[in-house]
């Protein structure tokens, strides 16, 4: 027998009327009123325990597409690519782009390494470590355009790295490879990031970004992503100013962290069109040659030369006077918040220190933020413990002394006598610090070699 309750047929009160219209009021309106965040959880924070698996994940599978769309009084711009970036255990990995250059793909099964060009139609063979390696390698223009792909999970791992606040905007369901999909959903925009050093340009431009990430409220990782920009070339109210609007769009079909990748992703068949070679060929064919190449940069060179008189304040008022670690090899890092290869680099830094670190290296990190804090919040959000002091921001390293040519980052390794052993401006030479540092001694040279596992 049906137990339903009948109300047209019930003899209800006023005072049960009044309370029955408010429960269906609160009942309506709950959607709008519920929170659309986890309780007590604060959106940056929040973002930044889900990035950081993504830049201290061992082990990876993540592919995505991505579509831009670019807009203005001048041109439509419609780009799509698909991205594969796959690492497990014993040097296998699989890095593969689909975009509108066409197909590059890199693929070790641990004793062997292949890497198709396309367009080029060639692909070599080699051994494992071009890619794999834990640490970024330097990769010449002549490979395929994999570079995206390889590094994918420090590039998400990295993204929290720059706002300085974040917000919740309400949950949403999406849909996924055909599944849906529940997420947090999480905004930052230009006013959340802060100020970077205007670089001096020929026309005034601005910009605003927003961007926004979907969250899969069960696994905790990026399901999708939305940047949307609106920039302005000239000034405002110019009839010649070319106003720019664009969105560029993320979808994440598959992520797994610290879980082994199918072994299907690490077998390579080469395509019956292409050629096996010893190297890649030069698609300009030589041809092609810069009217007045610029001439390189002259980096200085302290190497050799007795660190630097240094007295370092943190922003909570600790003092650290440089010479007083004198006996224990050293390893200064100059960089920013503002700085993106500084950021980018943070989890090679951090590698080299879990095993460098016990073996007896100090790491200090010295900002050159023009807003002390900025820097000591990052560090904290991205759980690195590092001792960090501020230099102050105005390009010229008032402390150190240094005259330089590149900027950021900058690395000095200071010797246990309290001399220069290793300098380098920029993010590009993992390998020549990893060397420096196994000069050390042998435990460092032990140390180098388990961080290199």
């Amino acid at each position: 027998m049906h137990r339903g309750i009948d109300w047209a047929r019930q003899k209800v009160s006023p005072s049960m009327s009044r309370r029955v219209a408010l429960l269906f009021a609160m009942l309506l309106l709950w959607p709008f009123c519920s929170p659309a965040q986890p309780p007590k959880t604060d959106a940056l924070q929040f973002f930044t325990d889900v990035t950081h698996q993504y830049a201290e994940a061992t082990q990876w599978d993540i592919e995505y597409t991505t579509e831009h769309r670019q807009t203005s009084e001048r041109q439509n711009l419609i780009a799509t690519s698909r991205v594969i970036s796959a690492q497990g255990t014993g040097n296998r990995y699989h890095f593969e782009i689909r975009d509108r250059d066409g197909f590059g793909l890199v693929v070790s099964n641990g004793v062997t390494e292949w890497q198709l060009d396309e367009p080029m139609g060639q692909y070599v063979v080699g051994v494992p470590g071009t890619y794999g390696h834990p640490f970024a390698s330097t990769i010449t223009s002549g490979e395929p355009p994999v570079r995206v792909a390889f590094f994918a999970p420090k590039s998400i791992g990295s993204i929290s790295a720059g706002p300085r606040s974040a917000h919740w905007d309400p949950e949403e369901t999406i849909e996924i490879a055909g599944h849906k999909v529940p997420c947090y959903v999480i905004r930052f925009g230009t006013a959340d990031y802060p100020p970077v050093p205007q670089a001096r340009q020929a026309l005034p431009t601005s910009s605003t970004e927003i961007e926004r990430f979907w969250i899969d409220k069960s696994r905790r990782v990026i399901v999708k992503m939305e940047q949307t920009a609106d920039s302005l070339r000239g000034k405002p109210g110019n009839p010649y100013s070319v106003a720019t609007h664009s969105v560029t769009t993320t979808v994440y079909t598959t992520v797994r962290l610290n879980q082994p990748p199918p072994d299907s992703l690490f077998t390579f068949t080469a395509p019956a069109e292409a050629s096996l070679v010893a190297h890649f060929s030069d698609p300009y064919n030589g041809t092609v040659r810069e009217a007045n190449p610029p001439k390189p940069a002259v980096r200085p060179n302290y190497v050799g030369q007795s660190a630097p008189t240094l007295t370092l304040k943190a922003v909570d008022g600790r003092t650290l006077d440089i010479s007083s670690l004198r006996g224990h090899p050293v390893l200064l890092d100059l960089w920013a918040t503002w700085c993106g290869p500084c950021i980018f680099e943070m989890p090679a830094i951090d590698r080299i220190q879990r095993f460098a670190g016990p073996a007896g290296l100090s790491l200090i990190m010295v900002d050159q933020d023009k807003n002390p804090s900025d820097a000591v919040d990052y560090l904290k959000r991205q759980h690195y413990d590092w001792p960090n002091y501020h230099d102050g921001w105005n390009g010229k390293y008032n402390q150190l002394g240094l005259k330089m040519s590149l900027g950021l980052p900058t690395k000095l390794l200071i010797d246990a006598s309290g001399t220069i052993a290793y300098y380098h401006e920029g993010a590009d030479d993992d390998e020549g610090l990893r060397a420096a540092i196994r000069k050390l001694g042998p435990q460092f040279a032990a140390a180098m070699d388990k961080a290199e596992q």
